[in-house]
């Protein structure tokens, strides 16, 4: 009775270990999906963004990229990042070009070449950036 009851224990743990594994693979391949997503509507994101610069970003273009910004940041956590005048950080920076400036007095991100984008703590793309670094 003792070896049924050890047995079936140990059936038990195995199949809870399964279980935990399965959800666990669940999460991680959502996860990897939303980052794909994120990262092939980059291009799109860039070109409104650059519209959205040049004032070309009017009208019914300008309601569509606004819910598509929202639902991508909102329902997936896809955040765009990179801002002039931000310290430059180069885990979420890339540095195009670094030029010196008396006007700040560590690192700063000048200009944002390209905005980068993350979701949660995984950089997906970093900022390319042009950098002032103290004279």
């Amino acid at each position: 009775m003792a070896r049924a009851n050890a047995s079936l224990y140990n059936v038990s743990q195995e199949y809870s270990a399964y279980v935990r594994r399965a959800k666990d693979n669940e999460i991680s391949a959502q996860q990897r999906g939303v980052e794909k997503v994120g990262e092939s509507l980059m291009s799109v994101l860039d070109d409104v963004s650059l519209a959205r610069e040049h004032g070309d970003l009017e009208g019914p273009f300008k309601s569509v990229s606004e819910k598509l910004e929202n639902t991508l940041e909102l329902g997936f956590g896809l955040v765009r990042f990179g801002l002039a005048g931000e310290e430059f950080d180069p885990a979420l920076h890339e540095a195009l070009m670094d030029q010196t400036s008396a006007e700040v007095t560590v690192p700063t991100i000048a200009q944002v070449v390209q905005p980068g984008y993350r979701i949660g703590e995984k950089v997906l793309r970093p900022a390319r950036v042009v950098v002032n670094s103290p004279a």
